[in-house]
């Protein structure tokens, strides 16, 4: 009997030393700012602001307001992304869609790491000319096949249910 009632202790510490630990949060500017692989999709900021976090799945959904017009925002953007991995991969009327892959053993400036996994992000962008925002949702997934596509990940399901409905939900604010 003794030993169930230091068993049941055991078990509600660890449940409370787990929720105190939680992978989600809502990012600062400053990590924003230091995040090196969504760094070209952010033009002239001038205020940006958190939304979600995930630090398992490397996840973030943010906005943030910029001094470029429409025409400087879109002609910046193509520039920063010419001597990158970024590939435009979907476009509607206020969205953009792009991806990155990097496969097992890859050697790039972009990410050194990739030697022993391979790895496919995306990122979604939407520009909301009235208001000069910028809403950015990105994920990424990695895996120890050869080559990946993000679509087939898990992450890709998760983030149908995690990340695209904070996107959506940011830029119709």
């Amino acid at each position: 009997m003794k030993w169930i009632a230091l068993l049941l202790i055991f078990i509600i510490t660890g449940m409370l030393v787990c929720a105190m630990f939680t992978m989600e949060d809502v990012p600062s500017e400053e990590l924003i700012r230091k995040w090196d692989d969504i760094q070209p999709f952010i033009i002239e900021p001038s205020e940006i602001t958190g939304i979600y976090r995930n630090m398992d799945i490397d996840a973030i959904v943010f906005k943030y307001s910029t001094i470029a017009n429409k025409d400087k925002f879109w002609t910046r953007l193509q520039s920063n992304l010419q001597e990158t991995k970024w590939q435009l991969i979907a476009e509607t009327s206020d969205t953009r869609t792009y991806e990155r892959r990097f496969s097992e053993g890859d050697q790039s400036p972009d990410r050194p790491d990739m030697a022993l996994f391979s790895s496919a992000e995306l990122l979604k962008l939407v520009y909301l000319p009235l208001k000069q925002m910028v809403v950015v949702g990105y994920v990424q997934a990695d895996s120890s096949k050869k080559d990946i596509s993000f679509t087939a990940t898990d992450e890709a399901k998760w983030a149908e249910k995690a990340i695209w409905p904070r996107f959506d939900k940011a830029k119709n604010e």
